[in-house]
């Protein structure tokens, strides 16, 4: 067969001109990329072209991203920080560190700042729950009806690391971080409730109180343990706990109670709801009024603010007409929330935001904190369970 030199020719120069073409997108791609200070040369230009294993900027499984510079922007008053559901977060100087639910991918942002880092991609599939030790441990929950399944992960604080290291701890249903690296841990079973504080590794383990009962919550405050019937329509009652396990009680009979220790322990926010009204009030370590609320919300809404002097930031629904703790923790009835910074001592109320009007969406506030310098409120969304920030200051 006779082989035609013109076509080979052709052949041989578009193919040419494809590698050029390949090469010179390769080359841009390679000096957007910003400066680590580190390595570079073959390596860096290796990955640049066959960057298979590495966690380059790309959505997640739960559409958060690792951000690169001209993704970024002015930081708005509320920020959504992460559109996917979030199993927990975790608010310090080092900015917001969280977890995305279901893949347990781990994510760090500043709070004034859009860029996102992912810190982990080590993934943890079902997780539901994560419950931050510190900057660098977290505890994985998967939580099943007969047992819930838990690990103490931990990964590097100096660099962006890609695994983590991880080990099984014993099945319990809810943990709390306490100061002195010590864990506060509940264990329910069909015999009642076990409360129980803890090393990091469970090494050590001594039992503080035990109950017949299962609907409890427990709690640190500062140096106390508190518990609380959990929260429901009916009577609510919260204790501390004395050693050899007896209880003293703060306050009872309550409807709707719910209670928010601040850390040290010495004041704390409770609420109560009952027919077609609701009221927050606050009280000292003891049990005495500290102030009442002029804005009626639910405790569980409220971070507290760090300083000696009490004040809180709330979500506070716009209305509470025919509210019912059952049904909300079930999910069968929302609110929309509106923000206020609380003073007890001046029993005064400042409103800040309406998280409708600026997010176009209804948010229902949970698991609400106020950073450290006092200038953010970052709480999740019940209806979605995103993650949120909003700038107190402005």
């Amino acid at each position: 067969m006779k082989i035609n030199r013109g076509a080979i020719i052709f052949i041989v120069v578009l193919g040419g001109i494809a590698l050029i073409i390949v090469g010179v997108i390769a080359f841009s791609n390679l000096l957007k990329q910003p400066s680590t200070g580190t390595g570079g040369g073959v390596a860096d230009l290796f990955s640049s072209l066959f960057p298979f294993g590495q966690s380059a900027s790309r959505p997640s499984e739960n559409g958060a991203e690792t951000n690169t510079p001209e993704d970024l922007g002015p930081v708005p008053t509320l920020r959504e920080v992460s559109r996917g559901p979030v199993a927990g977060f975790r608010v310090s100087n080092a900015g917001i560190l969280y977890v995305e639910q279901n893949t347990g991918h781990i994510f760090q942002t500043p709070t004034e700042s859009l860029a996102v880092t992912r810190r982990a991609n080590t993934t943890f599939p079902g997780l539901e729950r994560a419950v931050w030790l510190s900057d660098s441990a977290v505890i994985f929950q998967n939580i099943d009806t007969e047992k819930t399944e838990n690990f103490l992960v931990s990964f590097a604080t100096t660099s962006v690391d890609q695994q983590v290291s991880s080990r099984p701890l014993s099945s319990f249903n809810s943990v709390v971080a306490e100061p002195n690296l010590q864990l506060m841990v509940l264990t329910q079973r069909a015999g009642g409730t076990r409360i129980s504080v803890s090393s990091y590794d469970e090494t050590r383990k001594d039992t503080v109180f035990t109950s017949p009962m299962l609907s409890w919550r427990a709690f640190p405050a500062g140096d106390d343990v508190l518990v609380e019937t959990t929260p429901s329509d009916g009577l609510g009652f919260l204790y501390r706990i004395l050693g050899g396990g007896e209880l003293e009680k703060i306050v009872g009979s309550v409807p709707g109670l719910m209670a928010v220790p601040r850390a040290d322990g010495a004041y704390i926010a409770v609420s109560s709801v009952s027919g077609t009204s609701a009221r927050l009030s606050f009280i000292d370590k003891d049990g005495i009024f500290a102030g009442a609320s002029p804005i009626a919300t639910f405790a569980e809404k409220c971070g507290w603010f760090p300083g000696n002097e009490p004040a809180v930031a709330c979500g506070v629904p716009e209305s509470v007409a025919g509210a019912s703790i059952d049904s909300w923790y079930m999910g069968l009835q929302t609110f929309s929330d509106t923000v206020w910074i609380i003073r007890p001592s001046s029993e005064t109320g400042t409103f800040i935001k309406n998280l409708e009007t600026e997010a176009g969406r209804p948010i229902d506030v949970i698991d609400p904190h106020v950073s450290p310098d006092g200038r953010y409120f970052i709480f999740k969304n019940k209806n979605d369970l995103s993650l949120w920030s909003l700038d107190l200051t402005r």
